[in-house]
């Protein structure tokens, strides 16, 4: 469940509510890790148990901020009583650096070099990476309540990100505990980075005001500039869809 399975595992031992009783609880504790990109979040775990979620913009008050700080990762270890044993990272940095050498981006190993980035919160843990499209998935999927059919109930997981190392786009089926891709599109055919573009086209901030479109849309006639859109931005006759235009 931290991320780096497709195999859903309970966990035998309740957590407690409070950080006292939990203490004493405690099992391997795993950070799994999303930043240096936007929207730097933290999800812990105890063994397979999550038992604390955080943005770092609610540390720092910082919108969509991409970065850890000081003020989370201290909450985490002091106040909370959750040190780290080990690392999750919700994305492989070398096949995202080289699908941004790609894409023409240049070489950003610096940026891609996790275990630096880390260390600038005195973090040097063995670190474990997990696709990140498979993360969101797993996080759909584990978190959703569970029933006494749900082991035999088989689940579709649709996952539209703007880019995840090279996927855009993905379908998972969950069944009996497990994930299976069943679909994937790659990058530059990403509704979610189109999604974006149409956001900065209207003279927003993209990766962050992309709600207020959302907002838009819903008092607007969605088949105004449907045919326009479609006949102009995306391509037809490609194998798969969305096909952008370039």
């Amino acid at each position: 469940m931290v991320g780096a399975t497709q195999t859903k595992t309970c966990s035998c031992r309740k957590i407690k509510k409070t950080t006292k009783e939990r203490s004493f609880y405690l099992q391997m504790i795993t950070w799994g890790i999303v930043a240096n990109s936007h929207d730097a979040s933290i999800g812990v775990f105890d063994g397979h148990t999550p038992v604390w979620a955080g943005m770092a913009k609610d540390f720092s008050g910082k919108p969509n901020d991409p970065h850890l700080n000081w003020e989370m990762i201290q909450h985490l270890r002091i106040k909370e009583q959750l040190r780290p044993d080990k690392i999750v990272w919700y994305e492989y940095p070398r096949l995202k650096g080289l699908r941004q050498w790609w894409a023409g981006q240049g070489l950003n190993w610096k940026e891609n070099n996790i275990p630096q980035y880390l260390s600038q919160w005195n973090i040097d843990l063995p670190i474990e990476y997990t696709k990140h499209h498979l993360s969101h998935a797993a996080y759909g999927y584990y978190t959703y309540p569970t029933t006494n059919d749900s082991c035999h109930t088989r689940w579709a997981i649709v996952v539209l990100d703007s880019i995840g190392e090279f996927e855009c786009f993905t379908i998972w089926q969950g069944l009996g505990g497990n994930l299976r891709k069943v679909y994937s599109q790659r990058y530059p055919h990403s509704i979610g980075l189109w999604y974006s573009a149409m956001t900065q086209r209207l003279g927003l901030k993209p990766n962050a005001e992309e709600y207020k479109v959302c907002g838009m849309a819903a008092k607007g006639d969605p088949e105004r500039f449907r045919k326009d859109i479609m006949d102009e931005l995306f391509a037809k006759g490609f194998k798969k869809f969305p096909a952008i235009k370039f």
